[in-house]
This record gives structure tokens, sequence and C-alpha cells, in this order.
């Protein structure tokens, strides 16, 4: 797992540890560092080497890298065109967990996912199709 991670100065609000610069085909820039490949952004940093079980599917097992204890709000991009399906297993799994999920495009999950306030939040982009 290549996760990034830094020291960041306490006047930083904690909701912009992890800020997604922008998105793009292919591209996110999250704190001045290009990713070229599907990723996950949480309070730990960045995780640049996922990808999921089932290549178009986001599966309960796509979860299981991540500590979701403490987690109120994951953001899920589903590509450009949105084709990435989330199964509805996976969203009844985090329903059961009381976390609120967010499911589009990932342009839009990318502006929702920034606009989230706090900084207990995953997202997971698949950057391509």
């Amino acid at each position: 797992m290549s996760l990034i991670q830094g020291s960041f100065p306490s006047f930083i609000m904690a909701s912009d540890l992890y800020r997604i610069e922008s998105y793009s085909f292919g591209k996110m820039l999250i704190n001045g560092v290009e990713h070229l490949s599907d990723l996950v952004v949480s309070p730990n940093g960045v995780d640049a080497s996922w990808w999921r079980k089932e290549g178009h599917r986001f599966s309960p097992e796509d979860l299981s890298n991540v500590d979701l204890d403490g987690i109120e709000s994951v953001f899920i991009g589903t590509g450009q065109d949105g084709l990435m399906v989330v199964d509805p297993i996976t969203k009844d799994l985090l329903t059961e967990k009381g976390i609120q999920f967010f499911i589009a495009k990932t342009a839009v999950a990318v502006d929702r996912f920034n606009d989230c306030e706090h900084s207990r939040k995953v997202g997971f982009f698949h950057l391509t199709c």
C-alpha cells in the first residue's frame, strides 16, 4: 500500500489535510501531488495503490483495506462517465455501520468530498471511465 502522509501546521483545518485540488479524466491532484490511478483519500493519507476486486464493481471487499472506525461520511466517485457500479451489499454495509455515503460521477463526488467540513471522511475515486 503506498500511503502519502505528512505533518501539517496546526492552523490547517483537518478537512483540508487532503484537499483534492483538481480532477480530470485519469488524473487527480491532491496537495500538489498528481495521481494517475484510482485511489482512496482518508484521514490517514492517500492510498494510490487502491484497486477493486472486480474492475468496474465496488464490492464490500473493496472497503477492507480502509479503517472505517470513526468515519462519518464516505464519498464514492464512479468515474467520469459513472461506469463503476456500487454493489447494493456495500451500501447496506455502510448503512449498518452508520456511515453516510454519497455516490456520483467522480467530478461531483470530488466536489462533495471537498465541501465536507469534517475530517472523518473517506473518498474512493475511480479516475477513468
